[in-house]
């Protein structure tokens, strides 16, 4: 295995922008972890940033963007157009062109990060005219996900929303049917792109969405040290990591938390999301005492997991969440933390029940056993959970699965 995989000479297309959190979680550290083990890594980042070079003024990210060209034989950045229409993407697809055409001595293996880079990556290739293997790695349904994000809003950009929907659908037929392999997050996934597109479930593999453990682990060092400084050692800890779009049911969570505290009055709730003016709104009637509200680089996103005691996740019922591999799951796991999350998100509702790591909420009435509530919380084992997080979602569990697809693809 070894010997094969010394030969990959890989073409990376991350349709994660450099300034996501996406690109330094999954991209990032699975590339990382892997360049040692394979001949080269060529990176292509498909950046939608406006003036994303404007950003490298900035030390810290300056230092970064130099650490990580200094880490891969080829570091490229593409600056991409909004991606509504199809034939803007295939004028973007001749830059792509270019630069595998540049480093085609040093490209067999093409792994695609994302619809668009799958789609990207699949017209470059025929353009060409290479037989490179190429491998799609599809982390959601960003159809699906579009038309979610029309909702509500107002009629042109609805419109637009709906239109992008639309053109996304087509281009997840053309990458799921043309690629030489698939990736897909879930096994509630690889059901349904069986079952719409009619191929042989050989052509697809199931790749969670991943953790860098190395960053999301258990500490009851750091546990302690972070309870401390946010003066809350002797609350009942609640945590809730994230955006706060509405499928992601965020104004939810917080109602939810409200019934929590009602059976156990000295809980708190960790709130923590990109967008603080956005959320406050949801906490209106708690007092101030019982919740923060927080933005936090992501370095810093481990430390108050571990200062938590349980995580909530409910998730809209829907097909985007249906197909759904949650990266906040892993973290939350490999954090040691218990989960109380809705049915039908992915395959989580098999894990939780398999495991004994969390309990499932229905949404109608958001009611929990009070009893039910205390026995999760009094039998949390964190170095468990935390081992169930590491061993099905980290990126160091997946590496050599990952590199024996690559090699796959080559044979």
């Amino acid at each position: 295995m070894e010997k094969l995989a010394k030969k990959i000479n890989l073409g990376y297309i991350s349709d994660a922008g450099f300034y996501s959190t996406a690109f330094h979680s999954q991209v990032l550290s699975l590339l990382t972890g892997l360049k040692d083990r394979v001949e080269n890594i060529n990176l292509i980042v498909l950046e939608q940033s406006l003036f994303p070079f404007l950003r490298l003024k900035d030390p810290e990210i300056k230092r970064s963007w130099e650490r990580i060209k200094e880490q891969f034989r080829t570091v490229e950045v593409i600056v991409q157009k909004p991606r509504i229409l199809r034939w803007l993407m295939q004028i973007e697809s001749r830059s792509l062109k270019r630069i595998i055409n540049d480093n085609l001595d040093k490209v067999n293996v093409l792994h695609c990060h994302g619809e668009a880079g799958g789609y990207l990556g699949l017209l470059a290739r025929k353009e060409l005219r290479k037989d490179i293997p190429l491998i799609s790695d599809l982390r959601g349904l960003v159809s699906q996900e579009s038309l979610l994000c029309g909702r509500e809003r107002n009629l042109i950009t609805s419109f637009l929303f709906n239109l992008r929907a639309h053109e996304f659908k087509k281009i997840e037929e053309y990458v799921v049917k043309e690629s030489d392999l698939i990736f897909c997050v879930s096994r509630k996934f690889k059901e349904y792109l069986k079952e719409i597109y009619k191929i042989s479930p050989d052509k697809i593999a199931v790749v969670p969405g991943l953790v860098d453990s190395k960053t999301f682990f258990f500490n009851p060092e750091v546990r302690a040290r972070k309870r401390e400084e946010l003066g809350i050692e002797r609350r009942i800890v609640f945590v809730y990591s994230g955006s706060i779009v509405k499928w992601q049911l965020p104004e939810v969570t917080v109602e939810f938390f409200k019934k929590i505290k009602e059976i156990i009055p000295e809980a708190f709730l960790l709130f923590l999301t990109n967008d603080i003016s956005g959320a406050r709104k949801y906490f209106n009637g708690i007092d101030k005492e019982d919740y923060l509200l927080i933005s936090v680089p992501n370095r810093e996103v481990p430390a108050y997991l571990n200062a938590a005691d349980a995580s909530i996740l409910l998730r809209e019922e829907n097909l985007v969440n249906h197909v759904a591999s949650p990266i906040k799951f892993g973290e939350y796991l490999c954090c040691g933390l218990p989960v109380i999350i809705t049915p039908g998100v992915g395959d989580t509702e098999e894990i939780i029940e398999k495991h004994r790591i969390g309990r499932l909420l229905d949404l109608k009435g958001l009611q929990i056993n009070k009893d039910d509530l205390l026995q999760l919380l009094n039998n949390v084992e964190r170095e468990r959970i935390a081992k169930i997080g590491k061993e099905l979602f980290s990126v160091e569990s997946y590496e050599s699965k990952i590199i024996s697809y690559w090699t796959q693809v080559l044979t």
